[in-house]
């Protein structure tokens, strides 16, 4: 499976040098647009990141979104919901003229991901994915315009969900100077391209003040990495329930905290009534 170049960061502890071709698709979350780069990569030694599950059952932030100019580029919410051994995480993002709806079954303890459903409305067109995780395996439907076609992939050790991401920075272990990479698979992808995983790196520092709407906050600064295109930048604040205070998709698009509450209704991220078609 594919491995993306790391650069100058992350340290090289982390790596083993061993090259390999690699093709990575680097993408925003909330955005249409995917940009695949091919490059030689070295392996990486990759663990399980997540040391806390912080959040409460009935999570709901919401976010204001701003484009790399600073205008304002529509609304966002995460939730999260407890499902006895599992929790459900979701995230809608909505502008004038599209929306990106997701939500991932995984562990509870350990978010390793079970399902993930996805649908994609820009403008009058509308995009389903259904991803299913099996073990070392997984397998995920891309619907769009009437036809549907299913791909599989490998699924490697240390594995997340790459949508996973905004909820992942939450649950690390927060040390200034802290290290760490996972794996993560690409597989409601957008674009309809075949599953792919890379290394996806975390740093952490700080923690330093970061002013939102949602007000003035402490906050764990963390370096999300994932190779060319795939750079985020979360901050984390220091006291429990660790909320989500700003995600900067840098040289993109940036959710800035405007609301948070404990024991709300997850359906503010829920996906449409009317699926794709219907």
């Amino acid at each position: 499976m594919s491995r993306p170049r790391s650069g100058r960061w992350p340290p090289e502890r982390l790596l083993r040098t061993s090259p390999r071709a690699a093709l990575l698709a680097a993408f925003p979350l909330i955005l249409l647009a995917v940009a695949c780069q091919a490059t030689e990569a070295p392996e990486v030694e990759t663990q399980d990141v997540v040391s806390q599950v912080p959040w409460q059952d009935g999570e709901v932030s919401t976010y204001h979104l701003e484009d790399d100019s600073g205008e304002e580029a529509g609304s966002g919410t995460l939730t999260v919901e407890t499902e006895g051994d599992s929790v459900a995480l979701a995230q809608s993002f909505v502008n004038e003229d599209n929306s990106d709806r997701w939500r991932i079954s995984a562990g509870a303890d350990d978010l390793k991901p079970a399902e993930v459903v996805r649908e994609i409305h820009d403008g009058d067109e509308c995009l389903e994915l259904e991803v299913l995780y099996a073990g070392d395996f997984v397998e995920y439907v891309f619907a769009s315009g009437g036809e549907a076609r299913t791909e599989g992939g490998d699924v490697p050790e240390n594995a997340y969900d790459s949508l996973s991401e905004v909820f992942l920075v939450r649950t690390l272990a927060f040390v200034d100077g802290l290290d760490l990479a996972a794996n993560a698979v690409f597989a409601a992808r957008p674009d309809g391209q075949p599953i792919n995983d890379f290394p996806l790196f975390f740093g952490v520092a700080g923690p330093e003040t970061v002013e939102v709407p949602a007000g003035r906050f402490e906050a764990w600064r963390i370096l999300v990495r994932g190779g060319p295109g795939h750079e985020r930048i979360a901050w984390v604040n220091v006291e429990p329930p660790h909320q989500l205070v700003r995600f900067e998709f840098v040289d993109q698009l940036t959710y800035l905290l405007t609301e948070f509450e404990a024991g709300g209704s997850p359906e503010a991220a829920a996906l449409p009534d009317e699926p794709c078609g219907d």
